[in-house]
């Protein structure tokens, strides 16, 4: 099946969280096998997906990631593969940082789960 892109590629949905804007370009009801959202942020809460596969594409500007207690810096053009059961945590992020998220599964909101701080 043929699609035009134009169809494909246009703002579906739009998630506002805190220091967080997401901006879904395809979503679980496109019925492709794979998602994407244009997202710009400064941080994120502590978290991993059960199901969902992410790769984080840097576009502008810069963010230091949390994967399973290891951080990573990232700058434009930087990208990085997530998998299901990581932990991870955007914190640092220069502001107006913008990143392109796919996803694969699509990315389903009740796929996050949040990750409480460890205090000592």
């Amino acid at each position: 099946m043929r699609t035009d892109l134009k169809e494909i590629f246009r703002v579906r949905g739009v998630i506002e969280k805190d220091e967080e804007l997401i901006m879904q370009i395809v979503t679980p009801e496109d019925g492709y096998s794979w998602g994407l959202s244009f997202v710009q942020l400064e941080q994120c809460p502590r978290h991993y997906h059960n199901k969902t596969t992410e790769i984080f594409v840097v576009v502008e500007g810069s963010i230091k990631l949390e994967i399973d207690g290891d951080v990573l810096a990232l700058n434009q053009g930087d990208h990085v593969s997530l998998k299901p059961g990581q932990i991870h945590q955007v914190f640092d992020g220069e502001k107006g940082t913008r990143m392109m998220v796919y996803s694969f599964p699509p990315f389903r909101e009740d796929d996050l789960i949040e990750v409480p701080e460890m205090s000592c």
